[in-house]
């Protein structure tokens, strides 16, 4: 018996276990488990297998593969139920989170569109005050842009009766004064002889004043006659203006010593004769206000922004700074009659021609050091 093989496995097992669970006997189980180590050969083991238990079922019995199927469908069936309702839980809490998260936006949103609806309205008040206050400023400016009108209108009537008064009371003065000036002449004529030095003295005083104050009055018809004669514009050449002057002022030019330089001038559009008086005028005050020097005088002119800026400078005695816009008003000097003749009105006649022209007329000086009149003139209709 030793050689044999030992018969094992889990039949022996199986035998074991059933007899020691039928019988209850642990003694017999021992025996059986001797004899049964003693077994040789399976086909042995399977005969006393066999004849205890009868023979063996195969595990897999349709039964058992109906049992296993079901609970295989079974489980899968709570697996599918299991990950479908894990899917729609998934699905369901990211539908809740995003129900959530659009009521969130839909809130904010909301909130959004109320601010949005305060400032709305709150913009929308600010801008019809602001209109408000628009439409009275734009009410204000028309009235008092009438009310410029109007007293612009009554200036410019009054400036044309004062106009009309200074002509017709300049005319009917010279009269008066020329009167005054021959008799006085003849007052010398008649008692020369008898007259004392005092008395012609003063006689000599009422014939320079009665001299000056037509001169004056002549100056002042001038003035008048610059704003209310009628401007005829044409191309002139300032070359031409310039030789045209240069030769009225011959006998000033040889008496001071004085020399006028220009040089390529341009052609314009203006009153001939306004202009040529213009710079005459202004030519004529360099010669008059020269110093020791021979008076100098240049004439020049280029195009700035659409205008033509003519210069007329001198080496004369200068002007004061303070006395640079006065001088353009009427009677207005810069020097004295004692030193130097004239009526003050030279210059506003210039300022006169030039503004009537559309363009403006300004002084540069420094006493001692000459002068430089500067005007313009509009060059938008030239070629």
């Amino acid at each position: 018996m030793e050689d044999r093989i030992k018969v094992s496995g889990a039949p022996i097992t199986e035998i074991q276990r059933a007899i020691a669970v039928r019988k209850g006997q642990t003694v017999l189980l021992e025996k059986i488990n001797k004899a049964i180590e003693g077994f040789v050969g399976q086909e042995e083991y399977r005969r006393i297998y066999v004849k205890w238990y009868g023979k063996p079922e195969p595990y897999w019995t349709p039964r058992r593969l109906s049992m296993a199927g079901g609970a295989a469908l079974a489980l899968m069936m709570a697996v599918m139920f299991a990950w479908r309702y894990v899917t729609v839980m998934r699905l369901n809490k990211k539908l809740t989170l995003e129900i959530g998260g659009r009521r969130r936006a839909e809130g904010e949103i909301s909130r959004l569109n109320e601010g949005l609806e305060r400032r709305v309205i709150e913009r929308t008040e600010q801008l019809e005050e602001a209109n408000r206050k628009l439409q009275t400023e734009v009410a204000e400016r028309m009235r008092a842009e009438e009310s410029v009108k109007g007293h612009t209108k009554k200036l410019e009537i009054a400036n044309k009766e004062l106009e009309e008064f200074a002509y017709a009371a300049s005319h009917d003065l010279q009269e008066p004064l020329r009167t005054i000036s021959s008799y006085s002449k003849f007052l010398v004529e008649d008692v020369g002889k008898d007259l004392s030095a005092r008395a012609k003295e003063d006689i000599h005083f009422i014939t320079n004043a009665a001299t000056r104050l037509m001169a004056m009055i002549q100056n002042l018809l001038a003035l008048s006659r610059a704003g209310r004669t009628d401007l005829h514009i044409n191309s002139v050449s300032l070359d031409t203006v310039m030789e045209n002057i240069c030769r009225d002022l011959t006998e000033r030019l040889r008496e001071t010593g004085g020399k006028v330089e220009w040089s390529g001038l341009p052609e314009i559009m203006a009153d001939a004769d306004s202009i040529q008086r213009l710079i005459q005028n202004l030519i004529g005050n360099a010669l008059k206000f020269h110093g020791d020097a021979p008076p100098l005088v240049a004439v020049r002119a280029g195009r700035v922004e659409g205008m033509w800026e003519i210069a007329v400078e001198d080496n004369g005695v200068g002007i004061e700074k303070e006395y640079l816009v006065q001088i353009f008003q009427p009677f207005k000097r810069a020097h004295s009659t004692a030193k130097y003749e004239g009526s003050g009105i030279g210059l506003s006649i210039c300022k006169k021609i030039v503004e009537r022209h559309g363009g403006t007329i300004w002084a540069e000086s420094m006493p001692g050091r000459g002068s430089r009149f500067i005007f313009t003139i509009p060059a938008a209709a030239q070629a």
